[in-house]
């Protein structure tokens, strides 16, 4: 029997109590948990003694959720959640009371999703389940096909190249292509992959043109085949041809790093040290400085150098960072000591930073050394307002959405969307996406970049023109 199950068949409600005492703040944070005689999770009561209220069904489905209100008294932030005959997710509304529908058909694929931020969106299926074709708010359908495994094989656009999918090596396989992607065309141009017996990946091949010119550009990776590197990459090489290379710890951790390039090897890391889950704690770099970070019993981070270990002036080099939390482990401070140790120097209170939250975990307030920055938000988390020193923001939010439609203050601007809620212009920039529904320009002041994509969404191709 799980903890859990043994902690309800005790008692209908159930608190579990979490504590954590800090190294650097003797706190303890205590999160509470309730549950229901069946054992759903009723109530989460932080730190801070703030209440998220969950609510089910006869059914035991979960319909509501209340959290607490971002400021006291203000409106409790409320998300419900309607469902059909086989308990399928029908319709979220959100603290704004906007509506996301679904349409599910008997075999429970999503069809159709009416989204007040990206329009309707509509789908179809095979026999199997897999995705056939996409339309979105823009009328922009994509199709999908899959082999007999039900691998994708082509993705077709309504316009544009296609991405297309080869396995196994295609027309002339090796023995480690076997259940494996080994090339792929796409508006970019093409890449090739190639593995070994372990399916690790040892060298990825892409071929893209820009203004006409082909241009061909491999990664490859070189595997530990011994001690703590075994399985692990030991070796990155770049295009350029430089090589990045790892070493590894007993554990399996990477312990240092190392450039080489036509001039020669480098040291980039070595001896990094880590913390009992796995966060660095301290390493050496290149130059032989050492760089030693300081965490709490929680794992948070606490203190940490700043610029170089050693140093004078008004810069924030030599400066030693402490990293203050509030109860709900929120960053409240970052306050700092010069290389003597003083915390009152003009140079360490001149990096001094404070943060402020609502009851939402939403940044309100930011207040460096010589300024102050404030935000107010709406019931969604969406920016209404800011102010910046002496000047004042606000933000309109459309009450039929989500999206941010303007902005007054020094600075003013109008924004526009298409049907799928892509941003398309802010009064100074215009935006373009492809049938992908991907960023496929941006023009300014008479400067366009145009971006390609290849198969697995990575930004592959920037191409810059300059229109007088």
């Amino acid at each position: 029997m799980r903890d859990s199950q043994l902690y309800r068949a005790i008692s209908a409600a159930v608190l579990l109590t979490l504590s954590a005492q800090t190294l650097a703040q003797t706190q303890v944070s205590t999160t509470q948990y309730a549950y229901d005689t069946v054992g759903n999770l009723t109530q989460i009561t932080d730190p801070r003694g703030l209440v998220t209220t969950l609510t089910y069904d006869a059914l035991g489905r979960r319909t509501k959720v209340q959290g607490p209100p971002a400021t006291l008294g203000g409106t409790v932030p409320t998300v419900i959640f309607n469902y059909d005959g086989q308990d399928r997710v029908r319709q979220i509304t959100d603290p704004r009371s906007l509506v996301t529908a679904y349409t599910v058909d008997g075999l429970g694929n999503t069809t159709q999703q009416q989204s007040p931020d990206t329009g309707t969106t509509n789908a179809t299926y095979d026999a199997v389940g897999n995705l056939t074709s996409r339309t979105d708010a823009r009328g922009k359908t994509t199709t999908y096909s899959y082999d007999a495994l039900n691998r994708p094989t082509r993705v077709a656009y309504a316009s544009g190249t296609p991405t297309v999918l080869e396995y196994d090596g295609g027309t002339s396989p090796q023995p480690t292509d076997i259940g494996q992607l080994t090339r792929m065309t796409d508006e970019s141009g093409s890449t090739r992959f190639q593995y070994n017996g372990f399916g690790n990946l040892l060298q990825k091949t892409q071929t893209t043109t820009a203004n006409g010119v082909a241009k061909d550009q491999t990664i490859a990776y070189a595997y530990g085949t011994s001690g703590s590197s075994t399985g692990h990459v030991t070796s990155l090489t770049l295009p350029s041809g430089s090589v990045i290379g790892y070493s590894y710890n007993v554990g399996g951790r990477i312990s240092g790093l190392t450039l080489t390039t036509a001039n020669g090897s480098v040291t980039l890391l070595s001896n990094i040290q880590y913390q009992p889950f796995g966060k660095p704690k301290s390493w050496t770099w290149g130059n032989g400085t050492a760089y030693v970070r300081s965490f709490d019993l929680s794992g948070r981070l606490t203190q940490f150098p700043l610029g170089a270990t050693t140093g004078t002036g008004t810069t924030p080099n030599g400066l030693s960072r402490t990293v203050n939390y509030d109860a709900a482990s929120r960053i409240s401070a970052y306050t700092h000591a010069d290389t003597s140790g003083s915390t009152g120097s003009s140079t360490a209170t001149a990096a001094n930073q404070t943060f402020g939250y609502d009851d939402q975990d939403r940044l309100i307030s930011y207040l460096p050394a010589n300024s102050s920055q404030s935000y107010s938000y709406d019931a969604n988390g969406n920016r209404t307002g800011q102010t910046i020193g002496g000047a004042s923001y606000t933000q309109t939010v459309d009450p039929a959405s989500n999206r941010q439609t303007a902005s007054t203050g020094p600075t003013a601007s109008t924004n526009s969307y298409d049907a799928a809620g892509n941003q398309t212009d802010d009064g100074t920039t215009t935006y373009s996406y492809s049938d992908r529904g991907r960023l496929a320009s941006v023009s300014k002041n008479g400067t366009t970049t145009n971006y390609l994509y290849n198969g697995l969404v990575s930004c592959s191709v920037v191409n810059w023109s300059k229109f007088t």
